[in-house]
């Protein structure tokens, strides 16, 4: 599930130089962060990415009533 939200909900960088440019740097200002982490769960999108989808605007959502 999270994956596929990363890989769809908004444009995503998708070089390896670029992540690891960005989270090195990331992570020397907040040392205490999860930046690598992060970066792991991440890891799936360049090679899942899709089109970007549209988003909702005023959308509901009904879940169903526990019965």
């Amino acid at each position: 599930m999270y994956a596929g939200v990363q890989c769809t909900d908004a444009p995503f960088r998708t070089t390896g130089q670029t992540w690891q440019r960005d989270n090195t740097r990331i992570d020397k200002q907040h040392h205490l962060t999860i930046t690598w982490g992060n970066a792991w769960f991440n890891a799936p999108v360049p090679v899942l990415a899709r089109p970007v989808g549209r988003a909702v605007q005023g959308g509901r959502l009904d879940l169903p009533k526990n019965t």
